[in-house]
Protein backbone atom coordinates (compact mmCIF):
# COMPACT_ATOMS: atom_id res chain seq x y z
CA UNK A 1 0.00 0.00 0.00
CA UNK A 2 1.50 3.76 -1.00
CA UNK A 3 0.76 7.25 0.45
CA UNK A 4 -0.78 7.99 -2.68
CA UNK A 5 -3.89 4.91 -2.45
CA UNK A 6 -4.24 5.29 1.32
CA UNK A 7 -4.96 8.78 0.96
CA UNK A 8 -7.43 8.16 -2.03
CA UNK A 9 -9.50 5.37 -0.41
CA UNK A 10 -9.89 7.72 2.60
CA UNK A 11 -11.10 10.80 1.31
CA UNK A 12 -13.66 8.52 -0.89
CA UNK A 13 -14.76 6.72 2.20
CA UNK A 14 -15.46 10.29 3.87
CA UNK A 15 -12.79 10.00 6.37
CA UNK A 16 -10.69 12.66 5.13
CA UNK A 17 -11.70 16.11 3.40
CA UNK A 18 -9.77 16.75 0.17
CA UNK A 19 -7.80 19.63 1.94
CA UNK A 20 -7.09 17.48 5.19
CA UNK A 21 -5.64 15.06 2.28
CA UNK A 22 -3.63 17.81 0.28
CA UNK A 23 -1.75 18.80 3.85
CA UNK A 24 -1.11 15.25 4.92
CA UNK A 25 0.43 14.90 1.33
CA UNK A 26 2.49 18.21 1.99
CA UNK A 27 3.97 17.32 5.20
CA UNK A 28 5.44 14.10 4.29
CA UNK A 29 6.96 15.81 1.32
CA UNK A 30 8.76 18.20 3.63
CA UNK A 31 9.70 15.45 5.88
CA UNK A 32 11.08 13.19 2.90
CA UNK A 33 13.28 16.03 2.21
CA UNK A 34 14.87 17.04 5.09
CA UNK A 35 16.18 13.83 6.07
CA UNK A 36 17.71 11.06 4.43
CA UNK A 37 17.36 7.51 5.16
CA UNK A 38 19.96 6.03 7.50
CA UNK A 39 20.95 3.34 4.92
CA UNK A 40 21.33 6.38 2.43
CA UNK A 41 23.63 8.25 4.20
CA UNK A 42 25.82 5.30 5.18
CA UNK A 43 26.23 3.97 1.90
CA UNK A 44 27.09 7.35 0.69
CA UNK A 45 29.89 7.95 3.11
CA UNK A 46 31.32 4.60 2.30
CA UNK A 47 30.74 5.24 -1.78
CA UNK A 48 32.29 8.25 -1.60
CA UNK A 49 35.19 6.56 0.55
CA UNK A 50 35.70 4.18 -1.92
CA UNK A 51 35.93 6.55 -4.81
CA UNK A 52 38.46 8.43 -2.83
CA UNK A 53 40.86 5.44 -2.14
CA UNK A 54 40.48 4.20 -5.54
CA UNK A 55 41.57 6.90 -7.71
CA UNK A 56 44.77 7.19 -4.97
CA UNK A 57 44.96 3.42 -5.90
CA UNK A 58 45.08 3.94 -9.88
CA UNK A 59 47.54 7.33 -9.35
CA UNK A 60 49.66 5.45 -7.46
CA UNK A 61 50.13 2.03 -9.73
CA UNK A 62 50.64 4.62 -12.68
CA UNK A 63 52.32 7.54 -10.88
CA UNK A 64 55.82 7.06 -12.29
CA UNK A 65 55.16 7.01 -15.64
CA UNK A 66 53.13 10.34 -15.95
CA UNK A 67 55.62 14.08 -16.38
CA UNK A 68 55.60 16.19 -13.11
CA UNK A 69 52.60 18.45 -15.05
CA UNK A 70 50.46 15.70 -15.22
CA UNK A 71 51.19 14.51 -11.46
CA UNK A 72 50.33 18.07 -9.98
CA UNK A 73 47.38 18.06 -12.36
CA UNK A 74 45.90 15.00 -10.91
CA UNK A 75 47.11 15.83 -7.78
CA UNK A 76 45.01 18.74 -7.74
CA UNK A 77 41.89 16.94 -9.30
CA UNK A 78 40.30 15.12 -6.63
CA UNK A 79 40.62 18.04 -4.59
CA UNK A 80 38.77 20.56 -7.16
CA UNK A 81 36.10 17.70 -7.71
CA UNK A 82 35.50 17.35 -4.03
CA UNK A 83 35.21 21.53 -3.57
CA UNK A 84 32.96 21.42 -6.56
CA UNK A 85 30.51 18.76 -4.97
CA UNK A 86 30.30 20.34 -2.01
CA UNK A 87 29.60 23.93 -3.05
CA UNK A 88 26.90 22.21 -5.22
CA UNK A 89 25.85 20.32 -2.08
CA UNK A 90 26.10 23.30 -0.06
CA UNK A 91 23.76 25.59 -2.41
CA UNK A 92 21.60 22.95 -4.08
CA UNK A 93 21.40 20.56 -1.62
CA UNK A 94 21.82 21.89 2.07
CA UNK A 95 19.18 19.88 3.71
CA UNK A 96 20.13 16.52 2.35
CA UNK A 97 22.24 14.28 4.81
CA UNK A 98 23.72 12.14 2.21
CA UNK A 99 25.01 14.85 -0.16
CA UNK A 100 26.27 16.46 2.76
CA UNK A 101 28.34 13.95 4.83
CA UNK A 102 29.25 12.13 0.92
CA UNK A 103 30.85 15.07 -0.48
CA UNK A 104 32.36 16.31 2.63
CA UNK A 105 34.22 12.81 3.55
CA UNK A 106 35.46 12.59 -0.53
CA UNK A 107 36.55 16.20 0.13
CA UNK A 108 38.63 15.03 3.33
CA UNK A 109 40.18 12.25 1.22
CA UNK A 110 41.38 14.65 -1.65
CA UNK A 111 42.83 16.88 0.95
CA UNK A 112 44.72 14.14 2.20
CA UNK A 113 45.72 12.73 -1.12
CA UNK A 114 46.71 16.47 -2.45
CA UNK A 115 48.96 17.45 0.20
CA UNK A 116 50.62 14.06 -0.05
CA UNK A 117 51.14 14.25 -3.91
CA UNK A 118 52.41 17.59 -4.09
CA UNK A 119 54.68 16.70 -0.85
CA UNK A 120 56.23 13.67 -2.50
CA UNK A 121 56.18 15.64 -6.38
CA UNK A 122 58.26 18.58 -5.33
CA UNK A 123 60.16 16.91 -2.29
CA UNK A 124 58.96 19.10 0.02
CA UNK A 125 60.60 17.82 3.62
CA UNK A 126 58.25 17.30 6.64
CA UNK A 127 56.93 14.23 8.39
CA UNK A 128 53.68 12.18 9.17
CA UNK A 129 52.97 14.26 12.73
CA UNK A 130 53.40 17.61 10.20
CA UNK A 131 51.05 15.90 7.52
CA UNK A 132 48.59 14.75 10.35
CA UNK A 133 47.93 18.55 11.66
CA UNK A 134 47.86 20.31 7.80
CA UNK A 135 45.32 17.34 7.24
CA UNK A 136 42.96 17.90 10.30
CA UNK A 137 42.78 21.45 10.10
CA UNK A 138 42.04 21.82 6.64
CA UNK A 139 39.30 19.09 6.71
CA UNK A 140 37.93 20.79 10.50
CA UNK A 141 35.59 23.71 8.39
CA UNK A 142 33.78 20.84 7.26
CA UNK A 143 32.62 19.34 10.28
CA UNK A 144 30.64 22.97 10.98
CA UNK A 145 30.05 23.88 7.70
CA UNK A 146 27.80 20.56 6.87
CA UNK A 147 27.54 19.39 10.19
CA UNK A 148 29.21 16.16 9.03
CA UNK A 149 29.43 13.66 11.38
CA UNK A 150 31.17 11.60 9.12
CA UNK A 151 34.10 13.91 9.25
CA UNK A 152 33.88 14.32 12.67
CA UNK A 153 34.97 10.56 13.33
CA UNK A 154 37.46 10.91 10.68
CA UNK A 155 38.70 13.53 12.90
CA UNK A 156 39.04 11.92 15.99
CA UNK A 157 40.55 9.11 14.60
CA UNK A 158 43.19 11.31 13.01
CA UNK A 159 43.83 13.13 16.00
CA UNK A 160 44.55 9.95 17.75
CA UNK A 161 46.88 8.89 14.92
CA UNK A 162 48.59 11.90 15.43
CA UNK A 163 48.96 11.95 19.05
CA UNK A 164 49.85 7.91 18.59
CA UNK A 165 52.69 8.83 15.92
CA UNK A 166 54.10 11.73 17.84
CA UNK A 167 54.08 10.13 21.17
CA UNK A 168 54.01 5.99 20.99
CA UNK A 169 56.19 5.41 17.55
CA UNK A 170 58.37 8.43 17.35
CA UNK A 171 61.00 7.96 20.39
CA UNK A 172 62.95 10.98 19.41
CA UNK A 173 60.39 13.26 20.29
CA UNK A 174 59.67 14.53 23.97
CA UNK A 175 55.95 14.63 25.31
CA UNK A 176 53.55 15.99 22.53
CA UNK A 177 50.01 17.02 24.26
CA UNK A 178 48.95 19.28 21.56
CA UNK A 179 46.22 16.22 21.02
CA UNK A 180 44.31 18.08 23.20
CA UNK A 181 43.81 21.28 21.28
CA UNK A 182 42.97 19.35 18.24
CA UNK A 183 40.27 17.45 20.02
CA UNK A 184 39.03 20.55 21.77
CA UNK A 185 38.36 22.17 18.25
CA UNK A 186 35.43 19.39 17.23
CA UNK A 187 34.36 19.16 20.78
CA UNK A 188 31.02 21.51 20.07
CA UNK A 189 30.14 19.50 17.30
CA UNK A 190 29.93 16.47 19.75
CA UNK A 191 28.33 17.85 21.98
CA UNK A 192 25.21 19.18 19.51
CA UNK A 193 25.23 15.69 18.80
CA UNK A 194 24.68 14.81 22.41
CA UNK A 195 21.98 17.56 22.69
CA UNK A 196 20.12 17.40 19.44
CA UNK A 197 20.61 13.41 18.47
CA UNK A 198 20.66 11.40 21.48
CA UNK A 199 18.93 8.63 19.90
CA UNK A 200 21.19 8.56 16.81
CA UNK A 201 23.20 5.65 15.74
CA UNK A 202 25.90 8.44 14.77
CA UNK A 203 25.73 9.34 18.26
CA UNK A 204 26.39 6.11 19.82
CA UNK A 205 29.57 5.85 17.60
CA UNK A 206 30.85 9.41 18.68
CA UNK A 207 30.92 8.26 22.66
CA UNK A 208 32.82 4.77 21.16
CA UNK A 209 34.96 7.31 19.30
CA UNK A 210 35.75 9.27 21.61
CA UNK A 211 35.64 7.11 24.29
CA UNK A 212 38.70 4.84 22.72
CA UNK A 213 40.58 8.01 21.34
CA UNK A 214 40.66 9.21 25.30
CA UNK A 215 41.95 5.92 26.48
CA UNK A 216 44.25 5.14 23.87
CA UNK A 217 46.07 8.90 24.20
CA UNK A 218 46.16 8.79 28.00
CA UNK A 219 49.60 7.23 27.80
CA UNK A 220 51.16 10.20 26.40
CA UNK A 221 51.52 11.25 30.00
CA UNK A 222 53.80 8.55 30.36
CA UNK A 223 57.28 10.14 31.71
CA UNK A 224 59.55 8.25 34.16
CA UNK A 225 56.80 6.79 36.34
CA UNK A 226 54.82 4.83 33.78
CA UNK A 227 53.71 2.29 36.65
CA UNK A 228 51.04 5.37 37.62
CA UNK A 229 49.21 5.32 34.45
CA UNK A 230 47.86 1.33 35.81
CA UNK A 231 45.52 3.44 38.70
CA UNK A 232 44.99 6.82 36.39
CA UNK A 233 43.30 4.31 33.67
CA UNK A 234 41.03 3.25 36.33
CA UNK A 235 40.17 6.51 37.80
CA UNK A 236 39.38 7.18 34.03
CA UNK A 237 37.26 3.93 33.91
CA UNK A 238 35.36 4.49 36.71
CA UNK A 239 34.70 7.87 35.56
CA UNK A 240 33.36 5.85 32.03
CA UNK A 241 31.20 3.94 34.18
CA UNK A 242 29.58 6.67 35.98
CA UNK A 243 28.74 7.92 32.49
CA UNK A 244 25.38 5.90 32.43
CA UNK A 245 23.59 8.74 34.47
CA UNK A 246 23.82 11.34 31.61
CA UNK A 247 20.94 12.00 30.14
CA UNK A 248 22.86 10.98 26.61
CA UNK A 249 23.65 7.91 28.05
CA UNK A 250 21.30 6.41 30.28
CA UNK A 251 20.58 2.79 30.69
CA UNK A 252 16.96 2.51 30.92
CA UNK A 253 16.75 4.09 27.14
CA UNK A 254 18.35 0.85 25.95
CA UNK A 255 20.89 3.13 24.04
CA UNK A 256 24.51 1.62 23.05
CA UNK A 257 27.14 2.99 25.74
CA UNK A 258 30.27 3.36 24.62
CA UNK A 259 32.08 4.73 27.53
CA UNK A 260 30.77 1.85 29.24
CA UNK A 261 31.73 -0.85 26.50
CA UNK A 262 35.12 0.68 26.24
CA UNK A 263 36.08 0.61 30.16
CA UNK A 264 34.72 -3.27 30.39
CA UNK A 265 36.96 -5.68 29.58
CA UNK A 266 39.98 -3.56 30.12
CA UNK A 267 38.74 -3.09 34.25
CA UNK A 268 38.61 -6.49 34.47
CA UNK A 269 42.01 -7.70 32.80
CA UNK A 270 43.79 -5.09 35.52
CA UNK A 271 42.12 -6.02 38.41
CA UNK A 272 43.29 -9.51 38.13
CA UNK A 273 46.66 -8.28 36.84
CA UNK A 274 46.53 -6.68 40.26
CA UNK A 275 45.75 -9.73 42.26
CA UNK A 276 49.39 -10.77 41.92
CA UNK A 277 51.57 -10.19 44.63
CA UNK A 278 54.39 -9.68 41.74
CA UNK A 279 52.65 -6.71 40.18
CA UNK A 280 52.87 -4.31 43.19
CA UNK A 281 56.74 -5.98 44.31
CA UNK A 282 57.56 -4.72 40.96
CA UNK A 283 55.56 -1.13 41.73
CA UNK A 284 57.51 -1.04 44.50
CA UNK A 285 60.98 -1.73 43.10
CA UNK A 286 60.51 0.88 40.15
CA UNK A 287 60.04 3.42 42.87
CA UNK A 288 56.82 4.34 44.38
CA UNK A 289 58.32 3.35 47.96
CA UNK A 290 61.00 6.20 47.42
CA UNK A 291 58.40 8.59 47.18
CA UNK A 292 59.38 9.73 43.32
CA UNK A 293 56.38 8.11 41.99
CA UNK A 294 54.22 10.63 44.00
CA UNK A 295 56.01 13.45 42.97
CA UNK A 296 55.60 11.95 38.78
CA UNK A 297 52.90 14.20 36.77
CA UNK A 298 51.70 10.45 36.08
CA UNK A 299 50.62 9.81 39.55
CA UNK A 300 49.33 13.78 39.67
CA UNK A 301 47.33 12.49 36.36
CA UNK A 302 46.07 9.63 38.75
CA UNK A 303 45.67 11.38 41.59
CA UNK A 304 43.26 14.20 39.66
CA UNK A 305 41.43 11.96 37.83
CA UNK A 306 40.29 10.06 41.02
CA UNK A 307 39.30 13.27 43.01
CA UNK A 308 37.03 13.29 40.05
CA UNK A 309 36.09 10.13 40.17
CA UNK A 310 35.02 10.82 43.75
CA UNK A 311 33.31 14.26 43.12
CA UNK A 312 31.10 12.03 40.31
CA UNK A 313 30.53 8.89 42.16
CA UNK A 314 29.18 11.38 45.30
CA UNK A 315 26.08 12.48 42.04
CA UNK A 316 26.43 8.63 40.83
CA UNK A 317 24.55 7.33 43.96
CA UNK A 318 21.71 9.41 44.20
CA UNK A 319 20.57 7.36 40.78
CA UNK A 320 22.37 4.32 41.38
CA UNK A 321 23.14 1.21 44.08
CA UNK A 322 26.74 1.32 44.28
CA UNK A 323 26.42 -2.45 45.21
CA UNK A 324 24.48 -2.90 42.30
CA UNK A 325 27.18 -0.96 39.96
CA UNK A 326 30.94 -1.98 41.75
CA UNK A 327 33.00 -1.38 38.78
CA UNK A 328 32.00 2.10 39.25
CA UNK A 329 33.78 2.53 42.46
CA UNK A 330 36.61 0.07 41.49
CA UNK A 331 39.22 2.77 41.21
CA UNK A 332 38.70 4.22 44.53
CA UNK A 333 39.69 0.67 45.91
CA UNK A 334 42.56 0.36 43.49
CA UNK A 335 44.01 3.41 44.53
CA UNK A 336 43.73 2.13 48.43
CA UNK A 337 45.51 -0.75 46.77
CA UNK A 338 48.86 1.45 45.93
CA UNK A 339 49.09 2.49 49.68
CA UNK A 340 48.70 -0.58 51.23
CA UNK A 341 51.32 -1.85 48.93
CA UNK A 342 53.51 0.40 50.24
CA UNK A 343 53.24 -1.18 53.49
CA UNK A 344 53.36 -4.77 51.90
CA UNK A 345 52.93 -6.01 48.51
CA UNK A 346 50.99 -9.05 49.38
CA UNK A 347 48.64 -6.88 52.01
CA UNK A 348 47.60 -4.96 48.35
CA UNK A 349 47.37 -8.30 46.61
CA UNK A 350 45.11 -9.65 49.05
CA UNK A 351 42.68 -5.93 49.02
CA UNK A 352 42.36 -6.82 45.59
CA UNK A 353 41.46 -10.11 45.56
CA UNK A 354 39.00 -9.73 48.40
CA UNK A 355 37.46 -6.91 45.71
CA UNK A 356 37.30 -9.33 43.02
CA UNK A 357 35.35 -11.86 44.89
CA UNK A 358 33.47 -8.99 46.41
CA UNK A 359 32.14 -8.02 42.85
CA UNK A 360 31.69 -11.79 42.04
CA UNK A 361 29.54 -12.07 44.98
CA UNK A 362 27.63 -8.90 44.34
CA UNK A 363 26.94 -10.19 40.39
CA UNK A 364 26.15 -13.35 41.75
CA UNK A 365 23.34 -11.98 44.03
CA UNK A 366 21.48 -10.00 41.55
CA UNK A 367 21.70 -12.19 39.04
CA UNK A 368 19.94 -14.45 41.31
CA UNK A 369 17.44 -11.83 42.92
CA UNK A 370 16.85 -10.64 39.09
CA UNK A 371 16.88 -14.10 37.59
CA UNK A 372 19.45 -12.56 35.12
CA UNK A 373 21.53 -15.69 33.65
CA UNK A 374 24.16 -13.56 32.06
CA UNK A 375 25.19 -11.72 35.30
CA UNK A 376 25.19 -15.14 37.32
CA UNK A 377 27.50 -16.25 34.86
CA UNK A 378 29.52 -13.27 34.43
CA UNK A 379 30.38 -13.53 38.53
CA UNK A 380 30.84 -17.35 38.41
CA UNK A 381 33.33 -16.38 35.44
CA UNK A 382 35.10 -13.82 37.90
CA UNK A 383 35.31 -16.65 40.29
CA UNK A 384 36.81 -19.32 38.32
CA UNK A 385 39.48 -16.81 36.87
CA UNK A 386 40.66 -15.80 40.49
CA UNK A 387 40.60 -19.34 41.56
CA UNK A 388 43.18 -20.33 38.42
CA UNK A 389 44.84 -17.17 39.03
CA UNK A 390 46.20 -18.23 42.93
CA UNK A 391 46.31 -22.21 41.96
CA UNK A 392 49.01 -20.81 39.08
CA UNK A 393 51.44 -19.10 41.24
CA UNK A 394 50.61 -21.93 44.32
CA UNK A 395 52.92 -24.72 44.56
CA UNK A 396 49.70 -27.81 44.48
CA UNK A 397 50.53 -30.99 42.44
CA UNK A 398 49.02 -31.31 39.29
CA UNK A 399 46.41 -34.12 40.37
CA UNK A 400 44.88 -31.26 43.02
CA UNK A 401 44.90 -28.64 40.39
CA UNK A 402 43.13 -30.77 37.91
CA UNK A 403 40.72 -31.88 40.97
CA UNK A 404 39.65 -28.40 41.90
CA UNK A 405 39.27 -27.33 37.82
CA UNK A 406 37.12 -30.48 37.49
CA UNK A 407 34.97 -29.27 40.79
CA UNK A 408 35.09 -25.57 39.31
CA UNK A 409 33.36 -27.16 36.19
CA UNK A 410 30.97 -29.37 37.99
CA UNK A 411 29.97 -26.05 40.00
CA UNK A 412 29.54 -23.83 36.65
CA UNK A 413 27.19 -26.37 35.19
CA UNK A 414 25.25 -27.19 38.19
CA UNK A 415 24.70 -23.31 38.61
CA UNK A 416 22.99 -22.82 35.43
CA UNK A 417 21.44 -25.85 35.50
CA UNK A 418 19.55 -24.41 38.77
CA UNK A 419 19.04 -21.24 37.17
CA UNK A 420 17.40 -22.46 34.07
CA UNK A 421 14.95 -24.90 35.88
CA UNK A 422 14.25 -22.19 38.32
CA UNK A 423 13.10 -20.18 35.35
CA UNK A 424 11.17 -23.05 33.43
CA UNK A 425 9.07 -23.44 36.75
CA UNK A 426 8.14 -19.99 36.89
CA UNK A 427 7.38 -19.91 33.10
CA UNK A 428 4.86 -23.00 34.23
CA UNK A 429 2.98 -21.70 37.51
CA UNK A 430 2.46 -18.68 35.04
Amino acid sequence: MSLKNDLTELTEAGLLTPQQADNIRVWYRSRSGQKSPTSAVVLGVLGAAMIGIGIIMILAHNWDELSRSVKTLFAFLPLLLGQGLCVYTFFRRPDSRTWSESSSVFLVFAIGACIALISQIYNIPGNIASFMVTWLLLSLPLVYLFRSSAVSLLYWAGATFYACETNYWDYDNAQNFWYYPLISAVLPHYYYLCREKVRSWITALHHLAVALSVAITLGIWADKEIEMLYFAYFSLFGLYYMTEILPALRRDDRRFNGYVFTAFVPTTIMLFAGSFREFWRELIAQGAKSGEAFASAEFALAAGLTAAGVVALFYYRKEKDLFEQPYSWVFVSMFLALFLALLSPVAAAVWVNLLILTIAFLSLRAGFRDDLLLKVNFGLVLFIILVFCRISDGDLTFTIKGIISILLGLTFFAVNFYMLRKRRQTEAES
